[in-house]
């Protein structure tokens, strides 16, 4: 090994080793969104798909903050690498809730606009 690819290896296996031990995840967004009372069928059928999406996404979302949390700092790390993972976890804690939120009113309005149109678009009967 040439003198400089020992000093490239050292340092990738010192960012390594000094490298916080967590995982990440990356941050599922769901922006608020709204949906007219008076949507159409194509309209109501894009947001199902929209909203079973995020949900599946929001799902994974929680998952990997758990197994973020799962995975803490050994008692041996310093203080200020507790505090970054802590903040990093509220972080995502912070974000997921969001978009919990955010999915949540839109489902609710998603349904009164579903009910709405099921009541002014009865199917004919042949």
């Amino acid at each position: 090994m040439t003198p400089a690819v020992r000093s490239l290896a050292a340092v990738a296996v010192f960012t390594f080793i000094s490298a916080p031990a967590f995982a990440d995840c990356d941050v599922v967004n769901f922006p608020e969104t709204h949906i007219s009372a008076d949507a159409d069928a194509d309209q109501l059928r894009a947001m199902a798909t929209t909203l079973n999406e995020m949900n599946g996404q929001l799902n994974d979302y929680s998952t990997c903050i758990d197994k973020m949390e799962a995975d803490a700092p050994p008692s041996s790390a310093t203080d200020e690498e507790k505090a970054a993972f802590q903040a990093k976890v509220d972080m995502h804690v912070k974000a997921h809730d969001e978009s919990l939120d955010n999915l949540q009113k839109a489902a609710a309005e998603f349904n009164a606009a579903v009910k709405k149109y099921n009541s002014t678009h009865k199917p004919s009967k042949g």
